[in-house]
């Protein structure tokens, strides 16, 4: 889902830039062989829009101090700088870990 919205942010800034949408998005994953594609409609640009409004005023919001950050952990904590530090990402990594260690075992079942 993340690459879809970055391909959709993408479609957004060519809109503006070129002030014509693009047909499709396009991406390629090496690990599948395939290309993913998605037509670009209104809808869809419009949902980029908003998302891209509403991220911007959550930036303001942060850096006024107006709202607190909110720890939202996610596969990302693997590779985070703030992990040692970071008890939200480390207790959700751990859950995680228990996840996988189960799908695992159960993997090797007969």
């Amino acid at each position: 889902p993340v690459h879809r919205d970055d391909l959709r942010f993408y479609a957004l800034l060519d809109t503006i830039r070129v002030g014509v949408p693009p047909r499709l998005v396009a991406s390629f994953y090496l690990d599948l062989g395939e290309a993913r594609t998605e037509p670009v409609t209104e809808g869809i640009l419009d949902a980029t829009v908003a998302r891209t409004v509403d991220a911007a005023h959550r930036l303001v919001s942060l850096r006024a101090g107006t709202v607190e950050p909110a720890f939202r952990p996610s596969y990302a904590c693997r590779w985070c700088v703030a992990r040692p530090t970071c008890t939200v990402g480390q207790e959700w990594l751990a859950d995680d870990d228990d996840l996988l260690g189960d799908l695992t075992s159960q993997s090797d079942a007969p």
